[in-house]
């Protein structure tokens, strides 16, 4: 298999609100810069909320969005929830940490009361709930000082530089990833720095008794750690939001059944890709990979979930690879994990970087959950030290 290799497996209805609504104890407030329409919001958002609603670690929840386009509010409705509402403001583009102070001072606008229960998704809601908290600090009616959580689920600045790096600029573009780099890089520090090591930060910039940050794998606590001083008694693993485990017998019948509708051999060993065809999931080397083990395994197969069908398409036939040996079908999202349990290995291909050394892709919690086994290039950090 090359250089890669095979790690084990181990009563108020939802809807826009624009009013000003209060939020106590038992009322967590829920920050979301990076929109609803985010591929990952009803998986790594939205039913972990409503989780922690069932098991009754808060009782109601006020997810407050910040969208570019308010007309998303017409999107609300699959996500209703009879003790979730949702706060739609208004998103405007991103010119520096300024612009993160307005959002806060239109998120304290929203609400009627102090809110001591937030979750945070990423550095630029954290900022915006730090500032926020900034604000409402200086209420003398105040209630006791705010529990906040940021949640990190990447490297905010090198992500951005990395995605950069996938696209040909022209010179006045190269200098504006330059600044915008720098600019998300700030944010980090402001979100993840402990606030008494950070020059010109105030003491306002964390009225917070509890805060902590919320990483998605030892690499990227170890990484805040190191870049931005973070404090480790503040930095905890994230939970929440994994993907649970389906029964056996469960992933034993859908087997069964998604072979027979998919028409592959009960005896076939079935590689999984599971994801876009965008450059940097590595889906070229992928197709390359599957290209060169078919030379050497007469029972492989291929699937394919993807929503990029024509891509895929492009890239098996630029690999020779045989039709009658993929299975390439765009399926909704609620269906995925049905379709993975077809397959005995699901395909993680990563290009070596400190993005990707630090995640946890969601797609390895689905491959994860199916009991698939994970074929992997070591770039991940979380699977390389299972080597």
């Amino acid at each position: 298999m090359n250089d890669y290799f095979t790690a084990s497996r181990s009563s108020t209805p939802t809807g826009a609100a624009f009013g000003r609504l209060r939020v106590s104890g038992d009322h967590l407030l829920m920050v979301l810069y990076d929109s609803i329409t985010n591929s990952v919001f009803e998986s790594q958002v939205f039913t972990p909320l409503m989780r922690m609603i069932e098991r009754g670690e808060v009782q109601r929840v006020t997810l407050v969005t910040f969208e570019s386009d308010l007309q998303i509010k017409n999107q609300l409705e699959q996500f209703n929830h009879p003790t979730i509402t949702f706060i739609v403001l208004k998103r405007y583009p991103l010119l520096g940490i300024w612009t993160l102070r307005l959002a806060a001072r239109q998120l304290k606008s929203a609400l009627a009361m102090r809110a001591t229960v937030i979750r945070a998704r990423g550095p630029l809601a954290g900022l915006i709930a730090k500032y926020f908290l900034e604000l409402d600090g200086q209420q003398p009616e105040g209630l006791a000082r705010a529990v906040l959580t940021i949640q990190a689920r990447g490297l905010c600045a090198e992500e951005y530089r990395f995605t950069s790096e996938q696209k040909k600029l022209s010179w006045w573009q190269k200098i504006v990833v330059a600044w915008r780099t720098k600019l998300y890089d700030r944010i980090e520090q402001k979100a993840y720095m402990d606030p008494g090591s950070l020059p010109g930060m105030t003491s306002l910039e964390a009225p917070v008794s509890g805060l902590t940050i919320e990483v998605v794998s030892e690499a990227l606590g170890e990484y805040l750690q190191k870049t931005y001083a973070t404090p480790a008694a503040m930095i905890r693993l994230a939970q929440h939001d994994l993907v649970d485990a389906l029964p056996a017998d469960y992933v034993a019948a859908q087997r069964k059944e998604m072979r027979a509708l998919l028409s592959i051999p009960t005896d076939a060993y079935v590689f999984c890709y599971s994801g876009s065809c965008k450059p940097w999931q590595c889906a070229e080397e992928t197709v390359q990979f599957f290209a060169q083990e078919i030379q050497a395994n007469s029972e492989a197969f291929l699937l394919i979930l993807s929503q990029d069908v024509v891509a895929f398409q492009s890239l098996l036939v630029q690999y020779a690879v045989p039709a009658e040996r993929v299975r390439l079908l765009a399926v909704k999202p609620a269906d995925l994990l049905r379709y993975l349990c077809a397959a005995d290995a699901g395909m993680l291909l990563r290009q070596p970087d400190v993005v990707n050394w630090v995640s946890r892709p969601t797609k390895l919690l689905e491959y994860q959950a199916v009991g698939l086994r994970v074929v992997h290039n070591g770039a991940i950090g979380m699977l390389a030290k299972k080597r």
